[in-house]
């Protein structure tokens, strides 16, 4: 408790600083936290595809479904490691802006401007990987988003989510913050999550924080979930 406190005055006094000198960098950081999620979601997926992640392409053909993908560099990434990736986003200037980077750096990445549950009507496809990093907090109807989850998803698939952490200290945080990132409408903590996953038969298999360092300005996986949070589910845990 008393490190989380320390840690929580040293961010509080850094942000307060924001008018006596120039903090753009420290902003720009804090929202970015691409490369320390992407880690993670190649991490979690290699060991579940029983694939090693330091091979050239470790996705090799494996469906990959983005939701909520707004202008994250994460699919085209993916892209390189192999995957067959969609990404999903219901605002369409979003979508024209992430399809023009894509093309503009090679990348193959079909987008669609739907939200799940209106894509998991319109496509027979089943997607080996889901990813739904920072978007459940945004969604109104988390029965019926999990519900689409699941039915994009096949029986082998693993889907990883990322989103804020709701303790005390991270609420604080992100309440200094709040001039410099959006607020998510829809709070919700990962066991609601989890809860509403175990109805469709997936098990988390994996969880780790996200802390913010005020020494290199990134972000770092920690054991508790700090800040941020990362979380892996699949079904093969039932196996």
């Amino acid at each position: 408790m008393a490190k989380n406190q320390h840690y929580f005055w040293q961010f509080i006094s850094r942000i307060t600083k924001l008018q006596e000198r120039d903090e753009a960098p420290l902003i720009k950081a804090f929202a970015d936290d691409d490369v320390a999620r992407r880690k993670y979601i190649l991490s979690r997926v290699c060991d579940h595809l029983e694939k090693d992640k330091f091979e050239p392409a470790p996705l090799l053909n494996k469906k990959l479904l983005d939701i909520g993908s707004g202008t994250s560099t994460i699919p085209g990434e993916l892209v390189l490691r192999g995957a067959l990736v969609t990404a999903l986003d219901i605002n369409s200037h979003v979508i024209e802006n992430a399809q023009k980077a894509a093309e503009t750096r090679g990348m193959d990445v079909t987008y669609h401007n739907a939200t799940p549950e209106k894509f998991a009507l319109e496509t027979k496809e089943k997607y080996d990987i889901i990813l739904c990093l920072d978007v459940i907090e945004y969604t109104q109807d988390l029965k019926s988003f999990i519900e689409a989850v699941n039915a994009l998803s096949s029986e082998d698939a693993v889907v990883v989510i990322t989103g804020r952490s709701h303790n005390m200290i991270a609420r604080l945080i992100y309440k200094f913050m709040r001039p410099y990132t959006q607020r998510p409408p829809f709070p919700r903590r990962l066991r609601i999550i989890r809860r509403e996953l175990e109805q469709y038969g997936f098990k988390q298999t994996h969880a780790r924080g996200l802390t913010f360092s005020l020494e290199t300005y990134a972000w770092h996986k920690c054991k508790f979930s700090r800040l941020r949070y990362m979380a892996a589910f699949s079904r093969k845990a039932n196996t």
